[in-house]
């Protein structure tokens, strides 16, 4: 299909710099559905989500791979598994990754040792962050604290101890706010929602409708889309 004379794609890995002249490059992508989601400290790597269409299907599977940008943008795949990984985030040291993944039967908070050097890749021990089920993982500024929202909408705090010590160490949970369920219908990036260096303020999406939800129900919808392309052609 396509949609004003081009052919609809899936999103892909671009950068761009700030530059009212600067060119637009694409990092990664092709066929699979590529969302970044976070830069490491040092500006060395870009990491993404990829989920391939075929596997969206089957059990919504993706992998997160990097985008090695001092090696001219070299692809390299982090976490590629059966189990369905998501939502990176790099510690401000860079020395740890965050990122949920399903292989306890739903999607927990987990953080692995990143190893950078010529052949980056997460290293040692997987540590269990969440207990609840998580998505959408944000760090804070420090190290000290990681943020996650969890499977009932509620952001929650996790205190962290990392930097010296063998193997980091987690306070509990504590629920912060919810974001209720509309909001969470409308977040369109895998971060989903966002926080201060300091963090105490936080980035969320905010739905305010005048009108109470409805359901609409688009009958013939198939011979439509064929129409439209049709048209498009």
């Amino acid at each position: 299909m396509r949609r004003s004379g081009r052919p609809i794609r899936p999103p892909r890995v671009h950068v761009r710099g700030l530059g009212q002249q600067d060119e637009e490059t694409i990092l990664a992508g092709g066929g699979d559905y590529s969302m970044p989601t976070d830069w490491s400290p040092d500006g060395r790597f870009v990491v993404f989500v990829n989920t391939a269409f075929g596997r969206i299907a089957n059990e919504q599977q993706s992998d997160v791979s990097l985008v090695d940008l001092a090696r001219g943008g070299k692809l390299i795949r982090l976490l590629a598994s059966r189990f369905h990984e998501s939502n990176p985030a790099f510690s401000p040291d860079g020395k740890w990754l965050a990122f949920t993944s399903d292989e306890s039967g739903r999607s927990e908070v987990y953080l692995q040792a990143f190893r950078a050097g010529g052949t980056p890749a997460v290293t040692g021990e997987r540590y269990l962050v969440s207990t609840g089920g998580a998505q959408a993982v944000r760090w804070r500024r420090d190290g000290k604290e990681l943020f996650y929202l969890a499977s009932d909408g509620k952001v929650h705090a996790v205190p962290v101890a990392s930097s010296s010590k063998p193997k980091p160490t987690f306070g509990p949970a504590t629920a912060l706010f919810t974001i209720g369920t509309e909001a969470r219908a409308a977040i369109h990036s895998v971060p989903g929602f966002d926080v201060s260096a300091d963090g105490q303020r936080f980035v969320v999406p905010a739905v305010n409708a005048e009108k109470a939800p409805s359901i609409v129900v688009i009958q013939n919808w198939e011979a439509l889309m064929m129409q439209a392309a049709l048209r498009n052609r």
